[in-house]
């Protein structure tokens, strides 16, 4: 698609870590913490839930790769998609965050997201449920847009087709960058095109760990 820049592979190749058939992993900017990377299918889709079904099998392989690595070199991710719903690229991409990050001065942890992010973290009140790769790809064509959590195997898909989004303010917290900002204090991450001189040194510092220690 024209304009989006994950499907100009020239201007992100240095990024890119590790490519299946059809998906690649990327580091992107901004990170909360080192080892956050994207799974993102290379054929342009809106999100995840217009992923075709036959495509399921290698994205979950990929899935349980990350999960392995992250964990083994960092620590254990969760996953989160804004699913046409709060992206800043408007291109299926799928976040796996450390649960800990114990870099000085922009530590977390995190027990379970969901409680965090979405019961816990202010703002609207969100409804949520369980569900499966098939009944989030329903909600999808039904309500136009969803947010996914995934934690240890458990998938939740957050109903948002009500809840305006304010990237500004960043508000609800149901946004990566408004949980990690407003909800856990970390600083530097509001936006990946507006970062100081000294957001962007700590952000590639960041940037340079992923790279080295996530090797495929």
């Amino acid at each position: 698609m024209d304009n989006c820049i994950f499907c100009d592979r020239s201007k992100i190749s240095e990024d890119i870590l590790y490519e299946s058939p059809n998906f690649f992993v990327k580091v992107g900017f901004a990170l909360y913490s080192a080892g956050q990377v994207m799974l993102i299918p290379k054929k342009h889709y809106d999100c995840f839930g217009d992923l075709p079904d036959e495509l399921e099998g290698e994205k979950q392989k990929l899935e349980d790769i990350l999960m392995k690595e992250i964990s083994r070199k960092f620590s254990e991710p969760f996953q989160v998609e804004m699913g046409k719903w709060g992206q800043s690229v408007k291109h299926a991409h799928t976040h796996f965050v450390p649960l800990v990050n114990r870099s000085s001065g922009n530590s977390y942890q995190i027990k379970r997201i969901i409680q965090e992010m979405v019961v816990l973290g202010g703002g609207e009140k969100i409804d949520y449920e369980e569900v499966s790769v098939s009944a989030l790809k329903k909600i999808y064509h039904e309500e136009g847009g969803y947010v996914s959590i995934k934690q240890s195997g458990r998938l939740y898909v957050c109903h948002v087709k009500d809840i305006p989004l304010d990237p500004i303010n960043l508000h609800p917290q149901l946004t990566l960058r408004g949980f990690f900002s407003k909800v856990k204090g970390i600083s530097g991450v509001t936006s990946w095109r507006e970062m100081s001189q000294e957001d962007k040194l700590i952000d590639n510092e960041k940037r340079e760990q992923t790279k080295s220690k996530l090797f495929f």
